[in-house]
């Protein structure tokens, strides 16, 4: 038969004793013993629960890692989305920039060109139609001009002076233009040119005066023509260059990976 010291309990240990009678310094080492032994129990039960205490933290804390890693994964990744759409867009406009420079510099070329031989047909022209038809011309434009007194000097090709007295005296008799003339004989200028003057007016009416003019005149058609259609080719960007660029999110957001 067994004597316990302690009523039972589940999980618990406990003293027992086989013998009924206990001399006296068996009691006090047998109450030393369960004492020791309840010692111990306590220690192991704090213990214990200190145990699932540092599991409880560890398990939260590694939860709330996990969910802080998953923000700055998403964090990364929609920066990486961003960054690289900006990167794109930027690649796609310089490289369509580019491409206009090219164009507008070629349309520049084509434009002088195209400029340069439309001044040379037209000198052909002219220069078919005769000085005589082009003192004409002048003399008609003087008389939009001017009014009906006004005195008129005339400098032009030693060549042309009759060709220019005969024009003037035609526009007299045909208008009420009274206003008289001199034609003046200039050796530095061309067959065919005139240089019309007055008391408060002056019409240069040289042949190279007018191709320049018409030249710079074409010159700036083709040149507003090409900045059209350069606004034009930067407005119409089109976003699908940016497409094989990749996606740089993946790179971006592997480095919070590590």
């Amino acid at each position: 038969m067994i004597v316990w010291l302690n009523a039972p309990s589940p999980d618990t240990p406990r003293i027992g004793l086989r013998q009924r009678v206990l001399r006296r310094e068996q009691v006090a080492s047998v109450m030393d013993l369960d004492a020791a032994l309840a010692q111990a129990q306590a220690l192991l039960d704090d213990a214990r629960q200190a145990a699932e205490a540092l599991v409880s933290n560890a398990t939260a804390l590694a939860a709330q890692i996990d969910d802080e890693a998953r923000e700055r994964y998403a964090q990364a990744e929609a920066a990486g989305h961003e960054a690289g759409f900006a990167q794109g867009i930027a690649a796609a406009h310089a490289s369509m920039q580019a491409r206009v420079e090219d164009r507008r510099a070629t349309m520049q070329q084509m434009g002088e060109r195209l400029a340069g031989v439309v001044c040379r047909a037209v000198e052909q022209m002219v220069g078919d139609a005769g000085r005589e038809a082009r003192l004409r011309t002048v003399v008609a434009t003087l008389h939009r001009m001017i009014d009906a007194q006004t005195h008129l000097v005339l400098r032009v090709h030693p060549d042309d002076v009759e060709l220019a007295r005969t024009a003037l005296l035609e526009m007299s008799a045909a208008t009420d233009w009274r206003g008289g003339f001199d034609v003046v004989p200039d050796d530095g200028a061309q067959p065919g040119d005139c240089r019309c003057e007055w008391d408060d007016g002056m019409l240069d009416a040289s042949l190279s005066m007018q191709l320049d003019a018409l030249q710079q005149a074409l010159g700036h058609a083709v040149e507003r023509m090409a900045v059209a259609e350069s606004a034009d080719s930067i407005d119409a960007v089109d976003v699908s260059d940016i497409s094989d660029a990749g996606d740089p999110a993946d790179t971006y957001a592997e480095s919070y990976d590590a």
